[in-house]
């Protein structure tokens, strides 16, 4: 953990006792080069194409506040450092991506930080380990079963066929395909309900 995540998440504390601008400005700038690694790596991603840079870097700031607000006290630096990333991904999602695929391969915007180009890299990193502790609070909150988590990881993380994955739980494709739509749905109402997707 860098002095500077620590430095980073004391801010973050200082301005929701007392939020103002002055606190805000010194987030911003400590987050600066964290918000523009994030912006071009998920514009690459997203393939987004004709937007300015400034434009994205305004959604970005959007993204920052709503990890500000949301973070708790006991988050550790290098939680809310994924935090960040998460919800700078969706707000850039949200404003910038076209959505609109092929309904077999949808995907909804807990891609973004489950699929990534290097599953070994993104295991070792501190937001593998927050995605799944918010997806084990969801298991044990009842939200969708262990057997349901599974199958939707092996989906969205993994990147297993929907054809594969019903082959190892003896059901059809359709069957496999509307449950993990099941999940993805149940997940998002529950994160909504949250007021978080984290």
């Amino acid at each position: 953990m860098g002095l500077q995540q620590v430095i980073l998440k004391d801010l973050v504390l200082e301005y929701q006792l007392v939020p103002n601008e002055v606190t805000f400005s010194k987030i911003l700038k400590r987050a600066d080069r964290l918000l523009l690694y994030t912006i071009h790596k998920h514009v690459k991603r997203r393939n987004i194409i004709k937007v300015s840079l400034r434009d994205l870097y305004h959604t970005a700031i959007v993204g920052l506040g709503r990890a500000v607000k949301t973070s708790p006290k006991e988050e550790s630096p290098d939680k809310f450092i994924a935090r960040i990333i998460a919800y700078v991904r969706l707000e850039l999602d949200n404003d910038y991506w076209d959505k609109h695929k092929p309904h077999d391969d949808y995907e909804i915007p807990l891609e973004s930080i489950l699929l990534v180009d290097n599953n070994k890299e993104f295991e070792r990193s501190t937001e593998y380990y927050l995605i799944l502790d918010v997806l084990v609070k969801a298991v044990q909150e009842n939200v969708v079963t262990l057997k349901q988590m599974q199958c939707y990881l092996l989906r969205k993380m993994k990147g297993l066929s929907y054809r594969k994955i019903a082959k190892q739980n003896g059901i059809t494709t359709a069957a496999m395909r509307k449950k993990i739509c099941l999940v993805e749905k149940k997940l998002l109402t529950w994160m909504k309900n949250k007021n978080t997707i984290l």
